[in-house]
């Protein structure tokens, strides 16, 4: 029918999970105590806030930003101003949340590689290949990219060009449902 997937069977570490400061892992959801003075007293900053009215204080959410390579960003942006006749197919079958109520994102880069069709509450990618993918070079360079994602978690689906349709695409998001269990 012109799908291939790999479905993780069980979602790895993000990669925001394993940034570390100072020795210690700082996910993007695990909170870190506010620096303190000599003294152990709260830093002046933190006194300006809710401990200066008297309220408790507490620690703030860090958030993790994933370095995302300038060129390739570039690349993404450009890549989204021209995309296949694939590509705008798709895209205009799950702009808006037109494909099951589910976001998608085009062109996300993922640990310097670039996928067609990203959700990320799913972790699904989509990539849209072409007659450039049945070269035996390209497949072995799918093969690998699709290892990679796979390992983060990510669950990859390969789609022809010339079955990018409604129904192909909520296959896909179906399948990812039953694995990440939404």
């Amino acid at each position: 029918m012109g799908v291939v997937g790999e479905l993780p069977t069980a979602p790895a570490e993000s990669p925001v999970d394993q940034l570390t400061l100072d020795g210690e892992r700082v996910g993007a959801r695990q909170q870190l105590t506010l620096p303190q003075d000599d003294e152990g007293a709260p830093s002046p900053a933190r006194e300006r806030g809710r401990a200066a009215a008297g309220g408790e204080v507490t620690p703030a959410l860090v958030r993790a930003h994933v370095y995302i390579d300038p060129v390739w960003l570039a690349a993404s942006r450009a890549a989204r101003c021209a995309p296949t006749p694939a590509e705008a197919k798709a895209w205009s079958l799950v702009r808006n949340r037109g494909c099951l109520g589910m976001k998608f994102r085009r062109e996300q880069v993922i640990e310097g590689f670039r996928v067609d069709l990203y959700c990320a509450e799913l972790r699904l990618a989509i990539e849209l290949d072409g007659g450039v993918h049945d070269d035996p070079d390209q497949r072995a360079s799918d093969a690998a990219r699709t290892r990679v994602l796979s390992a983060l978690g990510i669950c990859v689906m390969r789609v022809r060009n010339e079955d990018v349709s409604m129904e192909t695409l909520e296959r896909c998001v179906r399948a990812a449902q039953k694995v990440s269990g939404r």
